[in-house]
C-alpha cells in the first residue's frame, strides 16, 4: 500500500512492522519479499542511507465494496541532487476484520481491523519530473 512506499532510514524499522500488521494474503507476501535482505530490490540496499522517499496521496476512489484506487505522488530526494517526482496509482483490495486483541494498544492501532489483501502499483506516467 502507499503506506509501505515511503522510504526513510529513520522510521523503516517501526513503519514496516505496522504495515505488515494490517496486511494479509498477496499484500503481506509481497511486503515480506520486498523487505527480505536477500531480495535484489531490498530498499536499504537499493537506496542506502542517503535517500528519502515521501508519498502524498492525491485521491482515493472506492471502485466497489472492498476495492479502492489510490492515486499518489512519490518524491525521491537524495542530498545534493534535484528531487524527482513521479505519479502512481495503486489498486488495493481490502477487508475489515474485527479482531480480539490482547491489549488496548493493539486495539487502538487498528480498531476496525482494516486489512489489505492485495496491492498493485502502476506508474501513471513513464517520465519523472524534477521539482
Amino acid at each position: 500500500s502507499p503506506a509501505n512506499d515511503p522510504y526513510d532510514v529513520s522510521d523503516n524499522s517501526q513503519r514496516i512492522p505496522q504495515v505488515n500488521a494490517i496486511s494479509d494474503g498477496q499484500a503481506a507476501a509481497s511486503l515480506r519479499a520486498l523487505w527480505n535482505s536477500g531480495n535484489d530490490q531490498y530498499p536499504p540496499n537499493l537506496y542506502g542511507t542517503g535517500m528519502l522517499i515521501t508519498v502524498a496521496v492525491r485521491s482515493i476512489s472506492l471502485l466497489d465494496e472492498g476495492t479502492a484506487q489510490v492515486r499518489f505522488t512519490r518524491t525521491y530526494e537524495r542530498e545534493g541532487q534535484t528531487p524527482t517526482t513521479r505519479d502512481f496509482v495503486a489498486t488495493i483490495t481490502f477487508q475489515f476484520r474485527p479482531r480480539t486483541e490482547t491489549s488496548l494498544q493493539q486495539v487502538w492501532a487498528n480498531p476496525l481491523g482494516f486489512t489489505v489483501t492485495n496491492y498493485r502499483v502502476d506508474a501513471e506516467t513513464l517520465n519523472a519530473r524534477g521539482n
